[in-house]
């Protein structure tokens, strides 16, 4: 979601992750995310359900 106020653009993202990634992979994506220039973007809230992530040790 995309938001203005004003001049200022405020964004919102709920990311949803295939069930077959491993958390590193997830996690990689969320730090790529974070890191990403947002040129013009005043604040950038980034959610993800990481309650729906689940992880075996014996295949992750």
């Amino acid at each position: 979601m995309v938001m203005k106020e004003g001049e200022e653009l405020h964004v919102e993202l709920k990311l949803e992750f295939n069930p077959d990634m491993s958390i590193e992979q997830v996690d990689c994506v969320l730090d790529g995310m974070e890191k990403k220039s947002w040129r013009g973007v005043t604040e950038v809230i980034i959610e993800s359900d990481e309650d729906q992530l689940s992880y075996d040790p014996d295949i992750n």
